[in-house]
Formats: structure tokens, C-alpha cells, sequence
């Protein structure tokens, strides 16, 4: 485990290998050197203080709260991630290319690094044309235009 490996490695208990195989004179053990190192309790105090003196609560509301306001409320949460289904469906519908057509097409690449997704244009993202007998229409900060 990840976290066992953590607090191993900064001396502030013992990570147990497999909890399921664990056997309660190994446990009693580590309960045992946990509760009675000096060094390892000194370490735990000093990195709860650590931890108390980042105010991890307080930040973690805090740039929740702000996500919420700036970009949930905003909509641009929203619009970005229908911009990224649109661009999942787009490349769930193309035909993956072969490994040769892709490394012939590697050359002439200008930007082979470049991961982006280049959504075709659509006539639910293009503004309509303006019929000559209708005045034109505009788009608005909902709409988007590519």
C-alpha cells in the first residue's frame, strides 16, 4: 500500500504488507514499537504539527467554493466538458490508423507532438446563415463558434 509505504519511509509507524495475511503477533508487534519508540512519537508530533499548520481543511473549502463559483456557476465547467464528450464521441467514431499509415504521416506532421482534438465543424456549433428576408442573427456568450 501506497500510504503504509508513506509513513514507513518518514519513520511515522510501520506499513504492514498484506492486511489479509496479517497474523495479531505481527500486528501486536508494530502496536507494540508504535506506542513505545520515542523517535517514531517525536516524528508523528512533529508532522501533525506540520499538518495542522497548513490548514489542509480550510484550503480544501476554499478551492472548492471556488471551483463552484468560477467555473460551475459560470457554466464554463459545463460547456467544457460537453466540448470534451464531443471531442471522446468524435474520436470513438474515427477509424484508429494502422501504425504504418501513422508513421509515414509522422514527416509531414508540423506538430507530431501535438495531441490536440480538432473538432470538424458542425451546423449545431456554426451560426445560421441569415436569410435575406430575416435580419442577421448573432451569437451570444452561450453559443460557440470554431
Amino acid at each position: 500500500f501506497t500510504n503504509a509505504e508513506i509513513v514507513s519511509e518518514r519513520g511515522l509507524g510501520i506499513g504492514l504488507e498484506n492486511l489479509k495475511k496479517l497474523e495479531a503477533k505481527e500486528l501486536a508487534s508494530a502496536l507494540t514499537t508504535c506506542v513505545t519508540d520515542a523517535a517514531m512519537i517525536d516524528r508523528a508530533k512533529l508532522f501533525e504539527e506540520t499538518v495542522k499548520a497548513e490548514q489542509g481543511l480550510s484550503r480544501a473549502v476554499s478551492i472548492i467554493d471556488d471551483f463552484l463559483a468560477d467555473e460551475v456557476a459560470s457554466g464554463k465547467w459545463r460547456a467544457s466538458f460537453e466540448r470534451r464528450k464531443a471531442e471522446m464521441a468524435y474520436l470513438q467514431s474515427r477509424r484508429n490508423p494502422d501504425f504504418l499509415r501513422w508513421l509515414v504521416g509522422l514527416p509531414c506532421n508540423p506538430r507530431p507532438t501535438d495531441f490536440s482534438v480538432k473538432l470538424p465543424p458542425t451546423a449545431s456549433s456554426l451560426p445560421s446563415k441569415p436569410q435575406s428576408s430575416q435580419a442577421p442573427q448573432t451569437v451570444g456568450a452561450t453559443d460557440s463558434v470554431e
